[in-house]
């Protein structure tokens, strides 16, 4: 069928447009980008909760739609435009991104020193004094590829010491107190409020602390999006980090709202995340913020190309 265009639809239509030009500027501001975000229940993502919570993202014409996601389910997520961007830690993103997949790193979530508790822990009562005490003894990680697990590897390996014949069993954190209390496993890697709530009752002691070599500014987790995505849709991603640091600035100032948002999202109890610190949070990450996590990955051979940090990230504008 072929539209006939008259004289006085070609005027109206000309008028609509005219209309829509001289439309003042803060109503052509609302206009909402819609940014569909697989997140986790991490403490380190607040500055988004927060956001959403105190419509942050409404102001700068951002509508997010949060959905949890499984930690191994992220990549595939993002990857295959289920969601466009995800809640991570930086190093499966980069590993993805080594591989070949379409993804890219738009911001930084938590960053090294950490505020809370971090570290691995010793059951109380297992005799654990050295780190060579390790090799013979069951030890649990949240998951065998993690962050905290290389990070510790990196650490144990500068003591001279091969992590290589350590034992390691993959357990959810929250299940560490029980399995300490029956003998199943010597000692974990933990982080709060797992952490203070072990310590608290005697069942664990502070033991190794695996960042301790780390420089400060390293970044944790981050927020990862489909790179074509991120290509095709540069004034959302601008809208989104706008809104994520000043998310990030009140959570970091206001620890009460902080811990709401945290409650909230995160289903923790209010008097768990009571003891919770927020954390060291940087949203606007440089290459330099990923240089020692990729010097990690490599001297665990994690990496298959040269792939560089500039590479893994969008970067901000100056």
């Amino acid at each position: 069928m072929v539209l006939k265009v008259t004289r006085r639809s070609a005027l109206a239509l000309a008028g609509a447009a005219f209309g829509a030009l001289s439309t003042p500027a803060i109503l052509r501001a609302q206009t909402s980008f819609k940014v569909r975000i697989g997140y986790n229940t991490a403490v380190d993502f607040v500055g988004t909760f927060l956001a959403e919570d105190q419509g942050i993202f409404k102001k700068h014409g951002v509508s997010v739609e949060l959905s949890p996601v499984g930690p191994t389910a992220m990549v595939p997520a993002v990857a295959t435009n289920s969601v466009d961007m995800v809640t991570l830690s930086c190093l499966p993103t980069i590993q993805a991104i080594d591989a070949g997949l379409p993804l890219t790193i738009l911001a930084g979530a938590q960053v090294l020193p950490s505020t809370g508790n971090i570290g691995m822990m010793a059951r109380a009562g297992a005799g654990l004094k050295e780190p060579s005490d390790l090799f013979g003894r069951r030890l649990a990680v949240p998951a065998l590829n993690n962050i905290m697990l290389y990070m510790f590897n990196y650490w144990f390996s500068q003591k001279g010491l091969d992590y290589k014949k350590l034992k390691w069993v993959e357990a959810p954190a929250v299940n560490y107190r029980d399995m300490m209390k029956r003998g199943e496993i010597d000692a974990a890697l933990v982080f709060d409020p797992y952490y203070q709530m072990m310590k608290n009752d005697g069942t664990a002691v502070d033991f190794i602390n695996f960042y301790e070599n780390a420089p400060a500014g390293v970044v944790v987790g981050g927020y990862q999006a489909n790179a074509e995505w991120a290509k095709g849709n540069p004034e959302a991603v601008a809208a989104f980090r706008a809104a994520l640091e000043e998310g990030t600035a009140i959570a970091l100032k206001d620890n009460v709202a902080a811990r709401t948002s945290i409650s909230k999202w995160t289903k923790m109890a209010p008097e768990i995340v009571e003891t919770i610190k927020v954390p060291n949070l940087l949203p606007r990450i440089t290459p330099s913020n990923l240089t020692y996590i990729m010097d990690v990955m490599r001297q665990q051979n994690l990496l298959k190309t040269d792939i560089t940090a500039e590479k893994v990230i969008l970067r901000w504008p100056v």
